[in-house]
């Protein structure tokens, strides 16, 4: 369907879709005073079970559900799915709700952490092994973080609360998905794990909703949010789940993960004109060291990392045919006459498979 679209065409559709959500919630649960997360968040996952069910009927993006239906039994449903689930409503309640306190660019600064308590929960599940050098890297990252929180103009206690609770939940998730697809081969990328999870995390916010929300809902705020905007909010949160699946099959998660690092640096910096909140000095340093350790993180498998030196030089070498790469590192077979062109060791290949797992 995407064949003909330019990869940078397919980035931007992602980051427009990523970007346009951030705003559109924080426009309707404060701006337009509609505090009712949970309730938006309802309309979100309903408004995506119906869509991956057109989506399966009439294209051929969920053509991996058949496959999934047949080992996906009734009883790993409810121990795997369903429990996915949960989280992923919880996940998606608490950082909705976080809007209502903090600011878009300190949210986003906090969201930059993602792949820290991935980590960590990773290392109690026992799904990767903890490792010194990563460990250093984390501690550096979270120093980044610590420093933006301490920074914060207009730091607020419970939405900083919501929003960790929320990144926490969102790794015990992630780290769950990723058990539940090594375990029985189950291939499920994201899309498909919508078509089984939205149905689940609708019904479970329907319950939160009524519980939580039903009482305080003023009919008079939802006529003034108006159904347009509503329907553009679900469909964006839609599209965003899209937009990444095809732009990991285009690219790479590595590919996606950077680009959310951009995109954070952006949503930051236009949220900070947009609605005039102010950034110490101390919270950018903060932000600034957090972004260094990201990009050091989420690309620790590349060959670069193993020899920083040698591969800046080789590449002045090959795209200048400067005779500075002269210089011969440490972790690269020698050139020969007849072909001027390294070769790296073994230990220099990518394992595809998995380069950036969470």
């Amino acid at each position: 369907m995407a064949a003909g679209v330019p990869t940078a065409v397919l980035v931007g559709s992602w980051f427009f879709f990523s970007t346009a959500l951030i705003f559109t919630n924080r426009y309707i649960l404060v701006e337009l005073k509609f505090p009712y997360p949970v309730l938006l968040t309802t309309w979100h996952l309903l408004l995506a079970t119906a869509a991956t069910r057109l989506l399966r009927r009439y294209t051929h993006l969920l053509d991996g559900v058949d496959e999934v239906n047949k080992k996906l039994t009734w009883s790993k449903w409810a121990t795997s799915v369903l429990p996915i689930g949960f989280l992923f409503s919880g996940s998606l309640v608490c950082g909705n709700y976080a809007y209502v306190f903090l600011s878009v660019a300190f949210i986003q600064m906090l969201k930059s952490a993602t792949p820290v308590t991935v980590l960590l929960t990773s290392w109690a599940f026992g799904t990767e092994k903890p490792n010194l050098g990563i460990f250093l890297n984390v501690l550096f990252i979270t120093f980044g973080i610590a420093l933006a929180s301490y920074g914060e103009i207009r730091f607020v206690m419970t939405g900083f609360v919501l929003q960790v609770v929320a990144l926490c939940i969102e790794s015990m998730r992630l780290v769950m998905i990723q058990k539940l697809l090594s375990g029985r081969d189950i291939k499920m990328d994201a899309l498909v794990g919508l078509y089984y999870f939205a149905p689940a995390c609708a019904a479970i916010n329907i319950i939160t909703a009524f519980l939580l929300e039903s009482e305080a809902i003023d009919f008079a705020s939802l006529k003034q949010v108006g159904f347009g905007v509503l329907l553009f909010n679900g469909l964006t949160s839609f599209c965003l789940n899209v937009s990444a699946v095809v732009v990991i099959k285009r690219t790479s998660t590595l590919v996606l993960a950077l680009c959310g690092l951009l995109k954070d640096i952006g949503i930051v910096a236009i949220a900070t004109l947009v609605y005039h909140t102010g950034m110490s000095n101390l919270q950018a340093f903060g932000y600034s060291l957090s972004l260094i350790g990201l990009i050091r993180y989420k690309t620790r498998n590349e060959p670069f990392w193993k020899d920083p030196l040698g591969t800046s030089l080789e590449f002045l070498r090959r795209y200048t045919g400067s005779a500075a790469a002269d210089y011969q590192s440490p972790g690269r077979a020698p050139r020969s006459a007849a072909d001027d062109e390294w070769k790296p060791k073994e230990d220099h290949v990518i394992d595809v498979q998995k380069e950036d797992r969470p």
